[in-house]
Parts: C-alpha cells; structure tokens; sequence
C-alpha cells in the first residue's frame, strides 16, 4: 500500500498473504516474543509488539538481538569490536550495556508486528 494518495483495494487486490510465510523463514527455532519497556523505540519497537527471535541466525554488528545476562533478558542492538560485547539501546535515555561476564544470545530478531486496536 502507498502512504501517499487514497488507493481503492478492489483495484490492487493481491493474494492472500500469510503471516507466518512472511515473517517465518526457520519455523523450528522462531519465537515470538512481547516487548515490555521502551529501550528500543527509536528503532520502531515499542512496548506491546510482538517481535519475531530466530535462534538460528548468528548475530552480527547492528543486529537486534535478545540476550540473557544476570537472570534477565534484554533487547538491544548487538555490536561486538575487538573481543568487546555491547548491548546498545535504541532510545538515547539508555546507556549501552557493556558485557564484562556471563551472556547468551537467544535469538536475533527479524520482524515485529503490532496490533493498533
């Protein structure tokens, strides 16, 4: 759909689409996970999104990622330079989280979806 001029669907009718093909490409390691807080909203996710963690993905710099450290778990941007884990926010009211010990990435994400009503 533009997000420019009214359009008349029964003029740009596609297929039925469906979600899980779109959003899904490992079925067997993709999660779906609610977001709670703000950390990440700057990227576009704000809390009660559902964002899509695959397991499978190795993450790389700029990935959004979530991680477990010290009992919790966070969702941030994954960035690693010389050996260094950082765990940064999207929200500049947060500071990075600099990984001195134990941490497990879960997942990279690669979708999000909302619900507006």
């Amino acid at each position: 759909v533009r997000a420019g001029l009214p359009f008349t669907p029964e003029n740009h009718a596609t297929s039925q689409m469906n979600l899980d093909s779109y959003l899904i490409d490992h079925p067997a390691s993709t999660y779906f996970v609610r977001v709670k807080g703000d950390s990440m909203e700057d990227a576009g996710i704000i809390e009660g999104d559902i964002v899509v963690l695959d397991r499978s993905i190795m993450p790389k710099n700029g990935d959004i990622v979530i991680a477990s450290l010290e009992g919790d778990v966070t969702l941030k941007y994954f960035e690693k330079n010389d050996g260094v884990l950082k765990l940064v926010p999207a929200n500049i009211s947060y500071q990075p989280i600099i990984v001195n010990g134990p941490c497990e990435i879960l997942g990279v994400v690669t979708g999000s979806v909302r619900k507006y009503q």
